[in-house]
């Protein structure tokens, strides 16, 4: 399947297919660097000609601010540059399948890892749903690095299961990857038996970052340009008509409301709901056990996070695993496992349904206890030791 894939893009390549995807800020983002213009990362003028002139490059299109359609920006944090740096070295085109490429391995080790610590899990099964999983299809087209999250995720899981706190607190504060989903942070704190070591692991890999974040493109006038380029690249708080394709509670309020209920309104009740959502976590320690409640925290963090997409379903794949790795009755786990597959799957097309499908299913079934309430608690060694 993955050869497949892979084969399928070289094909589409001789055409705009890869502009089209979200490589381009990130390959752009990573020239500017290059040329030493770090400063100016988030300044939309810089970003838009980067991306006007690569396009004129290869596709031999002359466009002016005026005449092309808005262009994706870079709004992750500096640091995230370096990953695309080496690619930014190549051609764009060879740059995105040798990224596809490094995505690949990713996904490979992924399932490698998950193998050697998910042994109940029939091994044919955790080799193929990856790759048929759209998430991660679309990740590997679009360029993202959704799939290194995957990977922390999973590491996190690991992490915490094993009592070592100080090595999930590091690992959490990746998670600011993609800025939004750092709303895990307070669901895997309640988690933690040893808050203390969390937070100092958290706090150490934070500081690295930012640290490193500051190197690249320096404090001020950083700041101003990033809160301007979030506004100026899209408003995903504003009623949006690919809004309703969000997995999110974003998604939700913009396919009910058409229009309506959008901006501070949105940002409000999003706010208010993500806090009732650590209240009802906090309060339920004792009914879930340690793997029943790290699945809860990844989809409370894919649904509060104000702007999650199909491809950000992929770190769902660790607690889903944990999922199928317990004594869960089978049909129940089979039942759970194929609603995200088929929810994901519909959402390509027809936008709000599978949102619905999927919080009913998590929601319902995880969140208010309808799933057996020892949800991964036969599996002792998924479980921290008190």
């Amino acid at each position: 399947m993955v050869l497949l894939i892979f084969s399928y893009v070289l094909f589409l390549m001789r055409g705009k297919f890869a502009f089209g995807t979200d490589f381009i800020h990130f390959y752009t983002a990573a020239q500017i660097v290059k040329e030493g213009k770090g400063s100016s990362l988030y300044k939309v003028d810089v970003q838009r000609s980067f991306q006007l002139k690569l396009i004129k490059k290869y596709l031999g299109e002359e466009l002016t601010f005026s005449e092309s359609k808005p262009v994706a920006m870079f709004m992750n944090p500096p640091f995230v540059v370096l990953f695309y740096l080496p690619f930014s070295l190549m051609e764009y085109d060879v740059g995105y399948i040798s990224f596809l490429a490094l995505n690949i391995f990713f996904l490979w080790m992924l399932i490698f890892l998950s193998s050697r610590y998910f042994k109940k899990i029939n091994r044919l099964f955790l080799y193929i749903s990856p790759p048929l999983f759209l998430p991660v299809i679309g990740t590997l087209f679009m360029g993202q690095p959704t799939l290194i999250l995957a990977i922390v995720t999973l590491f996190i899981f690991l992490s915490l299961t094993r009592k070592k706190t100080f090595q999930a607190g590091i690992f959490t504060a990746l998670f600011l990857i993609k800025p939004q989903f750092m709303i895990i942070t307070p669901f895997l704190y309640i988690l933690v038996q040893d808050k203390r070591r969390f937070v100092l692991g958290f706090l150490s890999m934070l500081a690295i970052l930012v640290g490193i974040s500051i190197l690249i493109s320096g404090i001020t006038p950083t700041l101003s340009d990033y809160i301007h380029i979030i506004a100026a690249g899209q408003d995903y708080w504003k009623y949006d008509p690919q809004a309703v394709k969000m997995v999110s509670l974003n998604g939700l309020l913009a396919f009910i409301f058409r229009g309506w209920l959008y901006g501070y309104k949105s940002i409000g009740l999003n706010v208010v709901c993500y806090f009732v959502a650590i209240l009802v976590f906090i309060r339920n320690p004792r009914n879930a056990k340690f793997g029943h409640r790290f699945l809860i925290a990844v989809f409370f963090t894919l649904l509060f996070s104000g702007h999650t997409l199909l491809h950000d379903l992929v770190i769902l794949l660790p607690p889903l695993f944990a999922l199928l790795d317990s004594k869960v009755m089978i049909t129940r786990k089979i039942f759970l496992t194929l609603s995200l597959f088929f929810a994901t799957s519909l959402s390509f097309w027809w936008g709000l349904v599978p949102t619905i499908i999927v919080m009913l299913v998590f929601s319902f079934s995880l969140v208010l206890g309808l799933v057996d309430k020892q949800v991964i608690n036969a599996n002792k060694s998924l479980e921290p030791s008190p």
